[in-house]
C-alpha cells in the first residue's frame, strides 16, 4: 500500500460521536420541554383550584357550572403555546370536582414527530355551604320500658341533636323531624287534614283520654307503605275497640287506664299503642328537645317498624300530609328544601326488637280473664294500625297473606309474619335510598336475631351506617357516631 493511501484512524470515531450528539440533543430537548410541561401543569392546576373554589360556593345547573369553571380557568391560565381542552364540573351536595386538559406545543420534541403534549389535571373541594334535613324514626314500643331503655333512648337522641345543632338554637340550614312509632304512628295535628269529614270518632283531642288522640289506620295494599297523597286513599282514625283485651266503656274516663305511664299490659282505652305525635321538620332546637322529652314507651300491639319507616320518609318528602320540605325555602337560593341541590336528607331508624304483632294473653286486672286476646277473633293479635293480625277481613290479613318474605343472605326466604315485616322494612329502606336519603340504622338490645340484624345492616346506606348496640352504653356510642356523621353531612361556612 502506498503512503498516499494510508488509513485515517481518527475517522473511526465520527459515527459514535454523531449518535451521542443526537442522544444529547434529545435528552436536552426532553428536559426543556418536560420543564415547560411541569410549569404549565402547575399553573393549570392553580387555575383549576380557583375555579373549584368559585364553583364550590355556587349551586346551579351542570351547564352553568361548566361555563363558570371554564371562565375561571381561561382568565387564570394564559400561557402561550397552549390550547385549553374541555373543563368539566362534577358536583354533589357535598363535593365539587373540576377537571380538564390542555395541549402544550413542544420545541425540541418536534424533531421526533411529537409536536404537542396533552396534560390533564383535576381538583376536588368540599362545598362551602349546605343544608341537612333529618328524620329520626324511634322505637317507642312497650319493650323499651325494660331496664329504663326509653330513658337511655331519650338521652342518646338528645346527645345526637345537641351535637348536630352545635350550640345553636335556630339553624336555617338544618331541619329535624321526630317520628315515634309503636303499634301505630301519630301524625298529630297533621292528622286533621287526613281524615274525612264527618269524622267517624269525632274531633282530634290529644288531651282527652276518651277522644281520638291522632294515630291513624294504615291504608290498604301498596298504599300502606306508599308516599302518596290522601286524595289517592284516605287514612282513617285509629281507635282501639272495646273487647276482652280492652275492657272499657267509650266516653267513660273512669274505665280507661291509659298507656305510656307505667310498664303494664293492663291498660285500656281507645288509644292503646298510640305514641306521642310526630314532630314535623323544624329548625328550632327547643321543639326537637320537647319532642324527645315527651317520648315514652307504649305497651301492647307489637313492634311495627315498617309503619315508622313509612312515616319517616313522609315527613321528609314534599308531598302531603307533611309538606315542610316543599313549603320551606332554602335561604341561599329560594328553592324548596327538597329541590335544592344544597340540601341533604337522612333518616335515623332505630329499633329495640323484632318486628311483630303482639298477642295479649289476658289474665285479669283491668281486662277480662282469658288465654286469647279477643273472644271475637280467638287467633288474632292485639289491635294495631293494620287492624288485628289474622282476623278475617282485616287490613293486616289482606296485606300480609300476600306479602313477600325477607330473602336471607343464603338465598332462603323467611315467609313468617316477622319475615314479611322485615321485607317491608327492607323495601322502604331501598325506596328511601332511591330518593337520595342517607339511611342510618341502629339495632338496640341483644334480643334481635341475626337475620333481622342483617336486614338492618343491608337497609343502611352502607355498612358503616349500621350499628348493633346490645347495651345502653353501646346505644350512646352509636348515636354519638351517627351525630358525628350527620355533622359531616351538614357542611357550614
Amino acid at each position: 500500500m502506498s503512503a498516499g493511501f494510508a488509513p485515517r484512524e481518527d475517522a473511526s470515531i465520527s459515527v459514535p460521536m454523531a449518535l451521542m450528539l443526537v442522544a444529547l440533543i434529545a435528552m436536552t430537548g426532553l428536559a426543556i420541554d418536560g420543564s415547560r410541561a411541569f410549569l404549565a401543569r402547575d399553573k393549570f392546576q392553580g387555575a383549576l383550584d380557583a375555579a373549584a373554589l368559585a364553583v364550590g360556593s355556587t349551586y346551579d345547573s351542570d351547564a352553568a357550572l361548566d361555563a363558570m369553571a371554564t371562565g375561571f380557568v381561561q382568565r387564570n391560565f394564559t400561557l402561550g403555546a397552549t390550547r385549553l381542552g374541555d373543563i368539566e364540573v362534577a358536583s354533589t351536595a357535598e363535593d365539587v370536582v373540576v377537571s380538564g386538559s390542555f395541549e402544550l406545543d413542544t420545541f425540541f420534541m418536534q424533531i421526533f414527530s411529537r409536536s404537542t403534549i396533552t396534560i390533564s389535571a383535576s381538583t376536588e373541594v368540599k362545598r362551602a355551604g349546605g343544608g341537612l334535613m333529618v328524620s329520626m324514626v324511634l322505637d317507642n314500643t312497650g319493650s323499651m320500658w325494660s331496664s329504663g331503655n326509653i330513658g337511655s333512648l331519650r338521652t342518646a337522641s338528645q346527645s345526637l341533636v345537641d351535637y348536630v345543632f352545635d350550640g345553636e338554637s335556630e339553624v336555617d340550614d338544618l331541619r329535624f323531624a321526630i317520628v315515634p312509632y309503636a303499634a301505630a304512628v301519630n301524625p298529630g295535628r297533621e292528622a286533621d287534614a287526613l281524615i274525612p269529614r264527618p269524622r267517624p270518632k269525632g274531633a282530634l283531642d290529644p288531651g282527652d283520654e276518651t277522644a281520638w288522640k291522632g294515630c291513624v289506620m294504615e291504608r290498604r295494599g301498596a298504599h300502606s307503605l306508599a308516599d302518596t297523597d290522601s286524595s289517592v286513599e284516605q287514612w282513617m282514625p285509629y281507635w282501639y275497640p272495646p273487647g276482652d283485651d280492652n275492657d272499657y266503656d267509650e266516653g267513660d274516663g273512669d274505665t280507661i287506664v291509659p298507656g305510656g305511664v307505667v310498664n303494664s299490659n293492663q291498660i285500656t282505652g281507645p288509644n292503646i299503642g298510640c305514641p306521642t305525635p310526630i314532630l314535623p321538620l323544624t329548625k328550632y332546637k327547643s321543639q326537637v328537645d320537647a319532642a324527645l322529652s315527651d317520648m315514652t314507651a307504649w305497651n301492647r300491639g307489637g313492634t311495627l317498624t315498617d309503619i315508622g319507616m313509612a312515616w319517616g320518609i313522609r315527613v321528609l318528602s314534599p308531598g302531603a300530609p307533611f309538606t315542610e320540605s316543599a313549603s320551606q325555602r332554602d335561604v341561599e337560593n329560594g328553592m324548596p328544601l327538597w329541590d335544592s341541590p344544597r340540601w341533604r336528607r337522612a333518616i335515623v331508624l332505630m329499633t329495640d326488637g323484632e318486628s311483630s304483632f303482639y298477642n295479649f294473653p289476658g289474665g285479669g286486672g283491668a281486662n277480662q280473664e282469658g288465654t286469647r286476646p279477643n273472644s271475637s277473633h280467638p287467633s288474632a293479635s292485639d289491635y294495631t294500625a293494620y287492624g288485628r293480625w289474622n282476623a278475617p277481613g282485616s287490613n293486616a290479613k289482606a296485606i300480609f297473606d300476600s306479602a313477600p318474605g325477607y330473602v336471607r343472605d343464603d338465598g332462603s326466604t323467611d315467609r313468617s309474619t316477622r319475615g314479611k315485616l322485615n321485607r317491608r322494612i327492607h323495601d322502604l329502606c331501598e325506596s328511601a335510598k332511591a330518593q337520595g336519603i342517607v339511611v342510618y340504622t341502629v339495632v338496640f338490645t341483644s334480643s334481635v336475631g341475626p337475620d333481622t340484624r342483617e336486614m338492618y345492616r343491608s337497609c343502611a346506606s352502607d355498612p358503616g351506617k349500621y350499628w348493633y348496640a346490645p347495651t345502653q352504653d353501646a346505644l350512646n356510642t352509636a348515636f354519638a357516631q351517627v351525630g358525628s356523621d350527620l355533622s359531616r353531612l351538614r357542611i357550614t361556612r
